[in-house]
């Protein structure tokens, strides 16, 4: 790649100011895996891809190497889905940019994996349509974690679970995600899954997932207006 002006399919998973008016993204791409990607002047209020530059947002992008340069540079990219779905509930929305964040920890740079990227993509694409029926897509996030665990090298497979979750744990692991999808609703269970998900990740990133704690805190505001005198008046 390096010294090559190419053209990739692209997840971008998180991003950052960079100078005065760039910003420095993490990308997930088809051909060369993440890569640090340099969207030169994008913060100018009339810059052409300013809003391609975000998290949740997949793409054809154009870049170039130089040999030896910190990052890729963007030389221009095309919208392919921004997830509009996952944009219009805050569950949804937090679990997507869970996943984001699950690949960006737990893959090295320019490492090429493009099932991970397929994966990533199917899983998004299967929260979004439950968001788009109203749902916040509970199974999906731990599903999705649980076969990037395996994509990774933490695969928790064969670990043993009692005979009344076996099935769920199968599904979860290799079912079509329609069938994900469509699994009933249990908060407790998903947050079981969600909590040995954050220590799973943990242990290998020795870092926490900030959007649970984005989440917590939320959550925790939205109690404290909910007990607020005078609150549902």
């Amino acid at each position: 790649m390096r010294g090559r002006l190419v053209t990739t399919e692209a997840l971008v998973l998180a991003r950052r100011p960079h100078r005065e008016a760039d910003r420095v993204a993490a990308v997930f791409t088809a051909e060369f895996g993440k890569v640090p990607a340099r969207f030169p002047g994008v913060d100018r209020p009339a810059a052409k891809l300013r809003s391609l530059a975000e998290p949740l947002v997949h793409l054809d992008l154009r870049m170039y190497v130089r040999h030896g340069a910190e990052y890729t540079t963007v030389a221009g990219a095309s919208l392919r889905s921004a997830y509009p779905g996952l944009r219009g509930g805050l569950e949804a929305l937090l679990r997507g940019l869970g996943m984001l964040e699950l690949l960006d920890r737990l893959t090295p740079w320019w490492q090429p994996s493009p099932d991970k990227l397929d994966l990533t993509l199917e899983a998004l694409d299967a929260l979004q349509r439950c968001a788009l029926r109203g749902s916040g897509g509970g199974w999906v996030y731990p599903a999705y974690a649980l076969r990037l665990f395996e994509a990774a090298g933490y695969g928790m497979r064969a670990r043993r679970v009692s005979e009344e979750n076996r099935s769920l744990w199968e599904a979860l692991h290799t079912a079509p995600w329609a069938a994900v999808g469509g699994l009933p609703e249990d908060g407790e269970r998903v947050g079981r899954l969600e909590a040995l998900v954050a220590t799973t990740v943990e242990h290998a990133a020795e870092r926490q997932l900030r959007w649970m704690r984005v989440r917590e805190k939320v959550r925790e505001r939205l109690r404290e207006s909910a007990a607020a005198p005078g609150a549902g008046r």
